[in-house]
């Protein structure tokens, strides 16, 4: 077989028509078309495909040199190698960005291009400034201005770089400000220390930064009892120490829980009648039941306008408030007489008042004259009469019971005006002590 023949065969075994492969004209075309293709792979060929992209371009060179010699077939045999050895190395490059220049440098599977970190792995490509810097080779990555290394919040933006409790960590990411134990969310206080969390109010602010701790509308500054409550701010004794926690308010010495007048100087402590109340709040020191503006007599009890009397009225004996004189009334009727028989009954009553515990029975007791019937229903009224004055007086009704027994228990005959006199009585017997 001839050369020629070689060389038509192997034209149209590139795809030449038979007249260009027999004058050599369809050589240059695919050797220019070929060249074009190799350019636009050459450099991604050589990064991932360097024999076969080597061996492309020397046959390319050969088929050029011998296409210009005129050696139609060693060209066209070149030509088919070189294609062969392209098209290799086009399937080696394939899509893999590496050949094109583009690299995934720090491995994170971000490639470059893509990457905000490209030396540093950070797949997650958090940038917490914004800044286009990622927070893995950020060297502020809050972006305040404050360089990490020196950042007490490297992830919060605090310029100033306050921290409270000097723990090293600021406080625009620091979950106890104060450093007091108690965290910012739970604490009454966050920016003051405050581990009792002690909130007098209770109105959510703790004392420690509350400029009203008792919340009575007074700052603690200017109130006189900055921890209990004390809107008046009364000052009995004007030590600058408010009544609602001075515990001398009146300044005599004599704490209040032990002060029988708190609210009245007695450094004393002087009672006439013991009753605890001290004397210089008193308005009845003498306890005689006279209010001391109208007793004639205020330091000494007595019945007689707060005065004691010369000569009692009544004893009181084991079994009876015995009286001195008899208790008058009008004649036939059960009404009280006399100023006497008044001075009597307000001294039974004070003998009562005096001994609270003592329980009486007035009996009213009459002369044998007129029906008997009619003696003990007079009796009986007056009996009542008397107990009702004491009542009205102060006495509890229910230490009082009356009783009329009319003639039926004379103490002397009734056959005289004396005898008859003294059988007309009232008695008060004790029915409990």
């Amino acid at each position: 077989m001839s050369a020629l023949t070689r060389a038509s065969i192997a034209c149209l075994a590139l795809g030449f028509g038979l007249a260009g492969c027999v004058k050599g004209q369809g050589v240059p075309a695919e050797l220019r078309s070929l060249q074009e293709e190799f350019e636009e792979h050459k450099i991604p060929g050589l990064r991932c495909a360097e024999r076969q992209t080597a061996l492309a371009e020397a046959n390319l060179d050969f088929a050029s040199y011998e296409a210009k010699r005129g050696e139609v077939a060693p060209a066209i045999r070149h030509l088919k190698i070189a294609r062969a050895n392209l098209e290799e190395a086009i399937e080696i490059i394939g899509e893999r960005p590496e050949c094109f220049g583009i690299y995934d440098t720090d491995g994170d599977g971000i490639l470059d291009p893509d990457d905000n970190c490209p030396l540093v792995p950070n797949p997650d490509q958090a940038d917490l400034d914004g800044d286009g810097i990622g927070d893995a080779c950020d060297d502020d990555i809050d972006g305040d201005g404050i360089l990490n290394e020196k950042d007490n919040c490297v992830y919060v933006p605090n310029p100033d770089q306050e921290d409270l409790d000097g723990d090293g960590v600021g406080d625009k990411c620091s979950d106890d400000r104060d450093g007091d134990g108690i965290t910012d969310d739970k604490d009454n206080c966050p920016d003051t220390p405050n581990r009792d969390q002690s909130d007098i109010d209770g109105d959510g602010i703790g004392d420690a930064c509350d400029d009203d701790m008792d919340g009575d509308g007074i700052l603690n500054a200017k109130d006189n009892c900055p921890t209990v409550p004390n809107a008046d701010q009364a000052d009995l004794d004007g030590d600058g120490i408010g009544d609602a926690c001075d515990n001398d308010i009146d300044g005599d010495g004599v704490v209040n829980e032990k002060d029988n007048c708190p609210l009245v100087p007695n450094a004393d402590q002087s009672d006439i009648d013991g009753d605890g109340i001290g004397d210089a709040c008193d308005d009845d020191m003498d306890g005689d039941g006279f209010l001391n503006a109208d007793d004639r007599c205020p330091t000494i009890p007595g019945p007689d306008f707060g005065c004691p009397r010369q000569e009692s009225l009544v004893v009181v004996t084991d079994t009876q408030i015995e009286i001195k004189e008899q208790i008058q009334f009008e004649l036939n009727k059960y009404t009280i007489t006399g100023e006497r028989s008044f001075e009597i009954l307000r001294e039974v009553a004070q003998v009562l008042e005096q001994n609270p515990t003592i329980r009486i029975r007035v009996e009213g007791h009459t002369d044998s004259q007129g029906s008997a019937k009619y003696n003990l229903r007079l009796s009986d009224g007056r009996a009542n009469a008397v107990r009702d004055w004491l009542v009205n007086y102060g006495i509890d009704r229910n230490r009082i019971t009356a009783e009329g027994r009319g003639e039926d228990e004379p103490i002397d005959t009734n056959a005289t005006s004396e005898g008859r006199q003294n059988n007309r009585r009232v008695e008060f017997n004790i029915t409990e002590r």
